[in-house]
This record gives structure tokens, sequence and C-alpha cells, in this order.
């Protein structure tokens, strides 16, 4: 990938770069803006103007001036003192992301770095050297504060990489690198730590993840439509023409796509089927447009300077202002965990309505000689149980500030909470999807007539990790498999839905 002054990164792009194994490629446009950049703030320490971060400490502490013989090690004390992290260790493709991120803002030529750090940035992802970090403690005010100072403490020999599937120490991936004797210069660490840039990653990578499972959701959930011999008026497009909203346009095209071509048994067709059948264009539509909300915010943290204070060289300007703070994502993230709570409940109400005696035309609870056998009672119990984790989830962070730094940073974000649980409720969600899938090809298994294309190529890809359950057996290896198999699909998407 080549990052110019003015590349663009969407969800695609940083989707496919942190999950993918391609290098990173500076051109000399970006380059010559970082030069120009810390040219200018050199050009201000040395006239002692005063600047917030540079000679200045953080915080409430931004009333101490600091010496010039002190502003490098001013660097280095924000990236240890901030370096503290709580919670769960990231995943390695939410922090490359971030780097991408964090490289975005660094190449418009407004953050005074040098070009020493850029280019070592870069080496550490081309190298496959991803810093470890925890996700929780960001509050999303200085930006993601605590997992930034985390992740490039390393350039200081502290903490540690991940390295072809193993953790290594700092010094042995610096010594990898090849990286010696370097260090931070005057804002630099400032720099590095000021960002929404880690809960960015978080939620964009999320978010593509749940735009993959939703597509595959529609996929399955055309297949249980055509098993149950549903009435096929609600997804015809003029249904939809007539209330327009975007998504529901294009949930009902993607069921009347994959519909396509099933044998409709008229005998068995219902006037009207119940709002999981129905209205799944209109209740997922309604998901759908609410994700692109939450991706337009994201896209625009994503090419954004993320940072403080910033530097306009060719105007003489020093702006410190707060474009660190990170309101936006937190309110799009817990909207979007909004929309993963809904999701999650659709689809364990879908699987109800194969599973359930009581509304289904199939077998007791999906097996033959039930009684004896329990079958997938279970399966719709661990979904209730799912759909009410994620309901949790929808909680807002947003709405709950937590005053810090002595009342100097009185109104926080808390984007960095909001983006670690729309991930979890993602994650959940596809935990979800797998649940369904074995519901949906079970009850499948019981239907005689002819298949669309959709729903054999369905069949056919997921042959390999379910088998007909005859009788009652240890259902979490079942389980284990359809899951692997499902973040195997997510993972490698094109998502139509994107």
């Amino acid at each position: 990938m080549r990052l110019a002054k003015d590349f663009h990164i969407d969800l695609r792009t940083l989707f496919k770069y942190s999950l993918g194994s391609g290098g990173l490629d500076i051109s000399e446009d970006a380059l010559t803006a970082v030069r120009a950049c810390r040219d200018y703030i050199n050009e201000l320490i040395e006239k002692d103007t005063t600047m917030y971060g540079v000679n200045t400490g953080f915080g409430e502490l931004a009333k101490v001036r600091i010496s010039s013989e002190e502003l490098d090690k001013l660097q280095e004390n924000i990236i240890l003192s901030h370096s503290i992290g709580v919670g769960k260790i990231a995943c390695p493709i939410f922090i490359k992301g971030a780097m991408l991120l964090k490289l975005r803002t660094f190449l418009q030529g407004h953050s005074g770095v040098t070009e020493a750090l850029v280019k070592n940035i870069a080496l550490l992802l081309n190298k496959g050297l991803i810093p470890v970090a925890t996700e929780t403690g960001s509050l999303g005010a200085s930006g993601d504060l605590i997992p930034l100072s985390q992740m490039f403490a390393v350039f200081y020999e502290k903490g540690e990489f991940y390295y072809k599937g193993k953790i290594i120490s700092a010094q042995e991936g610096l010594r990898i690198a090849g990286i010696e004797d370097f260090s931070l210069h005057a804002k630099e660490g400032l720099a590095l730590t000021n960002g929404m840039q880690f809960s960015a990653s978080l939620g964009g990578i999320s978010l593509f993840r749940l735009y993959a499972a939703m597509e595959l959701f529609l996929k399955l959930a055309a297949l249980q439509f055509e098993i149950m011999d549903v009435n096929p008026l609600p997804f015809e497009p003029e249904v939809h023409e007539l209330r327009p909203f975007p998504g529901q346009k294009t949930a009902a095209s993607l069921l009347y796509k994959y519909l396509k071509g099933r044998e409709i048994n008229k005998d068995n067709m219902k006037v009207q089927d119940p709002y999981t059948v129905r209205c799944i264009p209109q209740i997922t539509g309604g998901i759908l447009d609410n994700l692109a909300y939450v991706r337009g915010e994201l896209e625009v943290e994503f090419n954004s300077v993320s940072d403080n204070p910033l530097f306009i060289p060719e105007k003489d300007l020093y702006l410190s202002g707060g474009n660190f703070h990170g309101q936006a994502i937190g309110l799009a993230l817990d909207s979007g965990a909004i929309s993963v709570s809904v999701f999650t409940s659709l689809l364990e109400r879908m699987a109800n309505r194969l599973i359930n005696p009581n509304l289904s035309s199939f077998p007791a609870f999906l097996v033959e000689g039930s009684g004896l056998n329990s079958g997938f009672m279970m399966v719709q119990y661990a979904m209730a149980a799912l759909a009410n984790k994620c309901a949790t989830l929808a909680s807002p962070s947003s709405v709950f500030s937590i005053p810090v730094s002595g009342d100097q940073e009185d109104f926080v974000s808390m984007a960095g909470n909001a983006a670690v649980k729309f991930k979890d409720g993602a994650e959940i969600a596809v935990e979800g999807l797998s649940l369904y899938a074995m519901s949906v090809f079970q009850a499948a298994h019981f239907y005689k007539g002819a298949l669309s294309d959709n729903a054999r190529s369905l069949k056919e890809e997921f042959s390999s990790v379910w088998s007909f359950y005859e009788k009652d057996r240890f259902l979490r290896a079942d389980h284990e498999k359809i899951l692997e198999k499902i973040w195997e699909v997510i993972d490698n998407s094109d998502a139509e839905l994107v």
C-alpha cells in the first residue's frame, strides 16, 4: 500500500490491510510534508515559543514550563507514565489498524513528528512487528492515551510485540527491525498518544465484520424462508419502492436475489407470515441505515488529523485545540452497539421459529425422537443468553463522563469503552449467527423440495463442518467447528453490504 499525503482510508481498506500481509510504502510528497512541519516546530522551539506538550507539562500540568534540556525526556515520560493498561490484551489486527491510522494522521504534515518516527512505525509494520496493548483505559478524551502509550513504549524497549504468532520482548523486536538508539523528540510522545486511532480501529474492523456477518445472515434467512414455504410477496421490489429507506431496499433486494429459483408450494403458504419473515427487510434495513451512520463517522475519523497541538507551517500557525476528543465516534459506536443488540435478538427469534414445536412445522426441537432426544432445545437457550448479553452492551458509555486530570479534562467522551463494547457485541453476534446457521442447516435436512442456487451453495460451503443431527450428541464440538468456519467466511468476505 502506498501512503501518499492525501491517501484515503475507508472501511474496506482498513480491514483488508489489518488482516492482510501487504507492506507499506511512504511517498515522497508525504515525507516532504512531515519534514516541513518538523522544521516549523524546531523554529518555534528556537524562538522559545510556549507550546502545549512541547515545552509544557500535560493536562492540568500544562502550566508547568519545561526547560529546553528536558524536552526529549518529557516525551519519554509521557509514554512510560501513560502506559498503565487494564483489561484484555487487544488482538493484533486492531493494533495494526491503529498504527496505519496513526500514520495517516502524521503524513498529513500537521503533527510535527520527525521523518524518522514515521519511517520506524512503517518499518515495524512491514517487519510484522505489532506492539502489545490492552483494550481498556482510553476515555476518548485527549485521545486513546493509555493503549497508544503502551503501543509505542516499545521504542523505549518496554512491553512486547506480536511476531509470527508469538509474543516477544520489545528489545528482541527492535533488534529484528534493526532499530537502534532511537528516541522521541519534542512533541513526538504527545503526538503518539493523542488521537482516536485505537478506538477507530476497534470500531472500524468490527464494523466490517458485522457487515459481512449480516450478509451471511441474509443468505441463511433466504434458506430458512425457502424451507418454510413463506409467502414471497413481502420481498417484491415494488413493496420497498413505496418506503425507500436505503437499508430496507438493500436488504430486500438481496433477499429477493437469494430466493431466486426457489420452489414455491402454495398449499403450505400462509396469507401473511410473522414479523420474523415478512418484516426482515424493514428490521435489517433499520440496522443497516444506522450502521451507515456509524461508518460515516468512523471514516471521517480515519482520515482526520486527530492530534493536539497542530501546526500549519504555510500559514505560520500553531494551534492548540481539541481534535483528539472522541465524542463523535463514541456516540456512533454506542449507536452501533444498539444495532448489534437488535441483530442478535433477531437471530434468536428466527431460530426459535424453527426450533419451537408450537411454531414450527419441523420435528420438535429439530430432532426426530424428541423426548428421548432434546435436540436443539438448548441452542435456543444459548442464543437467548447471547441476546441478553448484547442487550447489556447496548447501554451507552458516551452518556457518562467522569472528569479527569484535575478537572482540566472535565468532559470526556468514553469512546474507548464504546469501541470495546461494540467490538465485543459484534463478536457475540457472530456466535449467535453460528447457532442460527446450525438451526437452519438442521431444519433444511427435513425439507424435501428442490433447493435454489443460494441454498445449495450454502449447504455445500458448510458441508465440511456440519452434519445432520440425528440424535443427541456433544453439541459444543459442532458449534466450535461451524463458528470457526463462519469467522473464516467473514474474514475473507468482500462484504457486498459495505
